[in-house]
């Protein structure tokens, strides 16, 4: 009798610490720490830069534009929120280098690096010559540009290509001005013969500035720089990110969402 009174005490001694054991969720043949959960693999919030003041691209102060709006519907589209910061286009691929920022938009095209992966083309800026037609200018090619006094947007040498940064590295003059206002009003008021710019920002000033001034006399495109050279698209820390972003531009543009976002701003319509 005394074995079998000392089997059960022994078998309730046992399932009692089997119990407690399970209750504080460890195993006795478990390792002290629990493995750690695995984390998500992307943050549906992110930060990105954009431009500062270029219409109708990038309109700061109330977060508004061509670049931003098609940046925030490509990124709804496909999960995501974004917070938006303003800098300048040098100082925003430096802060997406450094991990400031989770990217960039509407910076020139580059090549991916172990810290930036660039997306396929969110538009093109359409760089031009504009003369008035009752002043007769013939602009052909770049280096025609030498025989006329002109005014280009800011750093305009950096992104028009090398014939171009040769051209103005000659020149005895400034040939860039970072208020474009200034600069279409200059051309308006016939102070400058030839501006160079993207077509789009010059016919926002005309419209914008012929409130104020008359800005409806005849003018000459003259197309002398290669569109697709002229890509902007956005710069990101994460390869995944920058896919995901390339597939909401797919999305909006097959929604038709992207040419609303155009319209909106200009009646252009962008291939």
């Amino acid at each position: 009798m005394r074995r079998s009174f000392y089997s059960k005490s022994f078998l309730r001694t046992f399932y009692a610490l089997t119990l407690l054991v399970l209750s504080v969720g460890l195993s006795p043949f478990a390792t002290a720490q629990s493995p750690t959960p695995k984390p998500t693999p992307k943050s549906k919030t992110l930060t990105l830069v954009f431009g500062v003041f270029r219409p109708p691209y990038i309109f700061e102060k109330r977060d508004e534009g061509i670049d931003y709006d098609l940046a925030i519907a490509a990124f709804e589209r496909v999960g995501y929120s974004v917070k938006s910061i303003h800098s300048p286009n040098n100082r925003a691929l430096r802060e997406v280098e450094m991990g400031k920022v989770d990217g960039a938009i509407g910076l020139p095209r580059g090549k991916d690096t172990a810290e930036i992966y660039y997306s396929e083309p969110e538009l093109y800026y359409d760089n031009v010559a504009v003369s008035k037609k009752s002043s007769g200018i013939e602009i052909k090619r770049i280096a025609d540009l030498a025989k006329h006094r002109f005014l280009a947007f800011s750093s305009a040498r950096t992104y028009l290509g090398a014939e171009y940064a040769g051209l103005v590295k000659d020149l005895k003059y400034d040939t860039e001005i970072s208020n474009q206002s200034d600069q279409n009003r200059l051309f308006w008021t016939g102070k400058i013969p030839v501006v160079v710019l993207d077509l789009n920002v010059f016919r926002y000033y005309q419209k914008h500035l012929g409130q104020q001034i008359d800005t409806s006399e005849e003018i000459v495109v003259h197309r002398i720089f290669a569109m697709n050279d002229n890509a902007r698209v956005g710069a990101f820390r994460s390869k995944t990110v920058r896919d995901d972003y390339n597939r909401g531009l797919v999305l909006i543009k097959a929604s038709g969402r992207y040419q609303q976002i155009i319209d909106q701003y200009l009646k252009v319509n962008f291939k």
